[in-house]
């Protein structure tokens, strides 16, 4: 199944594929985004996906969300891909 070949890749990936001194990281709203995909197109592999995040979050570090946007933010944006943003 492609599901579990996904799963699979991404075990071997986390395990070791960084190398020192740089370290991996993801955001929570990625987390979050990968668990409601899941929770849409695979329900019946949300145990898989819990199990991969588990390995993958010792070698990952976890990054919060800001609470506040701040305005330099603006400044870094492209908003060529956004809809109304300036060409």
């Amino acid at each position: 199944m492609a599901v579990n070949a996904f799963i699979d890749n991404a075990k071997v990936m986390a395990k070791g594929q960084v190398t020192i001194p740089n370290h991996g990281m993801i955001c929570e709203q990625n987390v979050d985004e990968i668990r409601r995909i899941f929770n849409k197109k695979f329900p019946l592999r949300l145990s898989s996906l819990d199990k991969f995040l588990s390995v993958a979050l010792l070698t990952l570090e976890l990054v919060p969300v800001p609470e506040n946007e701040f305005t330099i933010e603006v400044q870094i944006r492209d908003t060529l891909g956004v809809k109304g943003g300036k060409r």
